[in-house]
């Protein structure tokens, strides 16, 4: 047998482990992108939070992949959009220091995040 890069011959599985690993990484360096601009900016305009992530990142992220790890970190709670200006899609950065859990627990108890 000869071992590949990707793992042993005639096996095509490790190579998509190894794909998968990489769009993985991937995602977790847009997230991390995400949340630096948005430490550094606190509030931003959808648009303008998109260029400076193509800025940033140095691969090609498909418009599609961005649009799905923004909406992510609004789903886990790490930004939320804004409720003043609904014509203008905008981001805010959700305070960074309490966890879910932690904001999940103060809201059951009545306190306010």
């Amino acid at each position: 047998k000869q071992v590949t890069q990707y793992g042993d011959a005639g096996d095509n599985g490790g190579e998509y482990q190894h794909d998968g690993a990489v769009f993985q990484d991937r995602q977790y360096q847009i997230d991390a992108a995400v949340v630096r601009i948005m430490k550094a900016r606190k509030t931003i305009q959808h648009s303008l939070l998109v260029s400076e992530l193509y800025n940033h990142l140095k691969f090609p992220v498909k418009p599609l992949d961005m649009k799905k790890r923004i909406e992510s970190l609004i789903e886990r709670d790490y930004m939320e959009r804004s409720k003043d200006d609904k014509k203008r899609v905008s981001l805010r950065c959700v305070t960074m220091t309490t966890t879910k859990n932690e904001r999940h627990n103060a809201l059951r108890r009545g306190e306010k995040t």
